[in-house]
């Protein structure tokens, strides 16, 4: 299908969905026409026209400007730079594409172009937008950014010279030594330690541990996100496969040291607080009585939501390991765990609710196991008894391998780092 064709079946779709008033349905549908690389006003006129229907009038107001005059740069920078503040980082590259084609030479545009295309995985086009705009304006942004795309692309020379150049502007400015610290760290993991799946990328970015990736799950299935999860309904064998490696890594590698208490972020995160628990045979803390009792203890979440309840409450504190069973690859969190046991994008616990699909494609909703946290964590540990301990022994030895570079228990970070929706490996998103 061509490109002109794929709009045009785009706008189709949408239109069916104003027909019948489902605004934001069509809207969805006209974010895939965002992302094209072709212009079509007609993208922008429907999307205006639903959002006055939905009474977002502000944002289309956006819509409306680009629509008023095709030729305004200033319009698309505006309308491109929203929607990146709200993280909608594959619609805003239609509009900021569109900018710089108007005004080439704008460092803005150019900077926030790259900086979409960054966190959609467009690492070698970023690079190239992101040197469009460094040679108008070095600002430090700029500096750390290019220093990581260029690890990204294995250009480790080159950003050597750039976390050089990021080390003059901190010692200037007198800002910027937790970035200058972070990006130096991922300099020294890339050049210490070869990456190529997730698990080193993630090493490498942050110093901190990936334990399971899809690839283990389902070794003979296609999976276009590089070892992460999209949508997935984890099982209790994928909960208890996790523990154990988490159980041994801190156990057995002296980074790490005896923790007192274990203690759940939320509601969600209890089964595997009481489970995990067990099987270091350390009590179970209410979160409050845990941070406040001065020991040193296992803060445990079930997801990116859970974690970002509670991390103004655990993001300087050193005595704390920050565990987190998923979190997710597409959204910026201003905390990160020292141990995660999958990226997903979105993700349901077996004891939580969720949504199934019969062989027939029909879905349906299985409702919530309500039963006591404690009661769950035994059939969390009733499968740790068959977890494959050869697969747990590989994730020991390849974190002892890196244990001198690893962010947590006696070397971790503090305040924390971020996590950043950006990797040198690529990912499909839904």
């Amino acid at each position: 299908m061509g490109n002109d064709n794929v709009v045009h079946q785009i706008l189709a779709d949408a239109e069916e969905q104003i027909a019948a008033d489902n605004y934001e349905r069509a809207m969805e549908i006209l974010h895939f026409a965002l992302r094209r690389p072709e212009f079509d006003v007609r993208v922008y006129e429907k999307f205006a026209f639903v959002l006055r229907m939905s009474g977002k009038h502000e944002a289309a107001g956006l819509f409306e400007a680009v629509v008023a005059d095709t030729e305004d740069a200033e319009a698309y920078f505006r309308l491109g730079y929203q929607l990146v503040q709200e993280g909608m980082y594959g619609s805003a590259l239609g509009p900021l594409s569109r900018c710089v084609q108007l005004v080439p030479d704008a460092a803005a545009a150019n900077y926030e172009f790259a900086f979409a295309l960054m966190k959609e995985f467009y690492n070698e086009e970023a690079l190239h937008f992101f040197m469009k705009a460094y040679e108008q304006e070095q600002a430090m942004s700029m500096t750390f950014y290019i220093a990581q795309l260029l690890i990204f692309l294995g250009r480790s020379g080159e950003a050597t010279l750039f976390v050089s150049k990021l080390e003059e502007q901190v010692k200037e400015s007198g800002e910027g030594e937790m970035q200058l610290e972070y990006t130096k760290g991922m300099l020294r993991r890339y050049r210490a330690h070869k990456a190529e799946t997730i698990r080193d990328w993630h090493f490498v970015q942050y110093g901190t541990l990936l334990l399971r990736t899809f690839e283990e799950d389902y070794p003979d299935e296609p999976n276009h996100s590089n070892g992460r999860f999209t949508f997935v309904n984890f099982s209790y064998e994928q909960v208890a496969s996790v523990l154990a490696a988490l159980q041994t890594t801190i156990g057995t590698i002296d980074v790490f040291p005896k923790y007192e208490y274990v203690a759940a972020a939320g509601k969600a995160s209890e089964p595997l607080a009481h489970a995990f628990g067990r099987m270091l045979m350390l009590p179970v803390k209410p979160l409050a009585d845990g941070l406040a009792s001065g020991q040193k203890g296992i803060v445990i979440t079930s997801f990116s939501d859970e974690l970002q309840e509670i991390g103004a409450d655990v993001w300087e504190r050193g005595d704390v390991l920050l565990f987190s069973f998923a979190l997710s690859w597409t959204q910026e969190t201003n905390t990160l765990p020292e141990v995660i046991g999958y990226l997903a994008q979105a993700a349901r616990l077996p004891w939580q609710e969720r949504l199934e699909f019969s062989e027939d494609g029909e879905p349906s909703v299985i409702p919530p196991d309500d039963r006591p946290a404690e009661e769950i964590a035994r059939g969390i540990l009733d499968r740790v008894l068959h977890t494959d301990m050869q697969w747990v022994g590989r994730i020991h030895d390849y974190y002892k391998e890196r244990k001198a570079e690893i962010v947590a228990g006696s070397q971790i970070d503090v305040p924390r780092k971020k996590f950043f929706v950006h990797s040198a490996l690529g990912g499909a998103r839904y």
